[in-house]
């Protein structure tokens, strides 16, 4: 974002503050400062919001200074959010935090879709913190179901998500929204269970909002209670810090834990926000579901390697594509076919009998997730298919198949057989039927009653 970018229409939401050094400034009608370098761009901005009857810079004492600064690491942009409430409201019968929800929520719009901010973290002291959910789940509510938005982190400050025991009058309008389980505690965390994915985590679900929440907790809170300081944030995710509600959002030490700490959820979410976006293309791409096979013909049959190749590529498309080994090195295999002459079988002695014994040995060892097809070719096959039975050590159950076959054209079949067999289980894997329709595929033979192997 250009620092001396001129932005009509959005100079009357936010002032704009070029500087080269981080300088408090007083609030126009719009109250809401932001403070960025001369002639830098940036993508990140810190947007803090205070709470009840605080002020958009005497709440934080030097922490968006040393933000700004990168006192404790990479420098961002910084911008105030201020509003009157509390002492300050009182004249007016208290805050209308239903205006500075919606004020907060085009605070956001702007930053996002004027400013160019792809990542906006958002610093929210107690009553700012209610006040930011309920701006937030505004702000989504007009969205597509897009995971990953601009929006990258919530950092609560002694932010009372259940409520706070301590506004029990009335004295301020506000107390209606910070009493314990009020409606707006309610019907936010209502929404943040169902719609936002608050975990910061690899593994995190983005069918919903990725959007992780982050909450600091004071040792000597008189005002909100731990339960209610981290109701719904992972304990991994929560900082503990000695101090009161009110100190807890000033550092004053030489090491300046919050400080740290912001620049740390900065860096960690940065990085699981590239992770998220890679996991939604994957799962965007319409690349086919792949099956990794592999031949064992022993050293004389390379012609029943053309016909495996053949086959792979028959029943390859769009859709599936059947790979051989060879091309995914270090991949689980899905299917293996060892294809021996009887009239080795048959000898005494075999050197067909040890090949076979490992695949069967693989096959234990996969549990099931190995598909294995021996075929015995020749003149004598049935009679080396019982030889093969009589060598395993256990009972194969589904999945571990010995065919016999008299020439090339059975084993074609078998080939054919076989992976068609793994298609099927492999269809069912990722939602099954549309991918049987593209197919056209018959059921998987082994699933037919009268389908007995050969």
């Amino acid at each position: 974002m250009p620092a001396d970018r001129i932005l009509q229409g959005a100079s009357q939401l936010i002032n704009h503050l070029p500087q080269t050094t981080f300088r408090e400034q007083g609030f126009d009608a719009a109250a809401v400062n932001l403070h960025t370098r001369i002639k830098e761009t940036s993508r990140q901005v810190i947007l803090f919001v205070h709470g009840l009857g605080g002020g958009g810079y005497t709440t934080w004492r030097d922490m968006p200074r040393m933000m700004f600064e990168g006192t404790h690491g990479p420098h961002t942009d910084v911008a105030i959010f201020d509003y009157r409430s509390g002492l300050r409201a009182w004249k007016r019968g208290g805050a209308n935090l239903t205006a500075q929800v919606s004020r907060l929520k085009m605070t956001l719009q702007s930053l996002t879709d004027d400013y160019g901010y792809s990542e906006i973290y958002i610093a929210a002291h107690s009553l700012g913190g209610i006040i930011t959910e309920a701006a937030i789940q505004k702000l989504f509510h007009g969205l597509n179901k897009e995971s990953v938005t601009s929006l990258a982190a919530v950092i609560l400050f002694a932010s009372p998500r259940a409520g706070s025991g301590w506004a029990t009058l009335p004295a301020f309008r506000e107390a209606w929204w910070l009493k314990r389980f009020s409606k707006q505690v309610t019907e936010g965390e209502e929404y943040y269970s169902t719609h936002i994915e608050g975990r910061a985590s690899p593994a995190a679900d983005l069918s919903r909002f990725f959007l992780p929440h982050y909450a600091c907790i004071a040792s000597d809170d008189r005002f909100v209670s731990k339960f209610s300081a981290q109701l719904g944030v992972p304990g991994d995710q929560c900082l503990a810090l000695e101090g009161t509600h009110k100190s807890v959002v000033k550092p004053d030490r030489a090491d300046h834990p919050q400080v740290r700490w912001l620049h740390k959820v900065i860096r960690d979410t940065d990085s699981l926000r590239t992770y998220a976006r890679t996991r939604l293309a994957q799962a965007s791409r319409k690349d086919p579901a792949v099956i990794v096979s592999e031949l064992r013909p022993g050293v004389h049959g390379m012609d029943w390697e053309d016909i495996y190749h053949s086959v792979r590529k028959q029943l390859s498309n769009e859709f599936i594509s059947v790979e051989d080994r060879q091309s995914h090195p270090g991949s689980p295999v899905d299917i293996v076919i060892t294809v021996r002459s009887t009239e080795i079988i048959v000898q005494s002695n075999s050197p067909a009998r040890d090949p076979i014994l490992n695949v069967y040995a693989e096959y234990v060892s996969r549990k099931g997730e190995l598909f294995v097809g021996i075929c015995a070719v020749g003149e004598f096959w049935q009679k080396a298919s019982e030889l093969i039975a009589e060598w395993l050590p256990g009972n194969p159950e589904r999945g571990f198949y010995i065919h016999g076959v008299l020439d090339d054209s059975g084993v074609y079949e078998v080939i054919i057989k076989c992976i068609q067999a793994v298609i099927q289980r492999n269809s069912r894997m990722q939602g099954g039927s549309r991918i049987n329709r593209i197919l056209d595929l018959p059921p998987d033979p082994y699933e037919i009653p009268e389908g007995k192997p050969l």
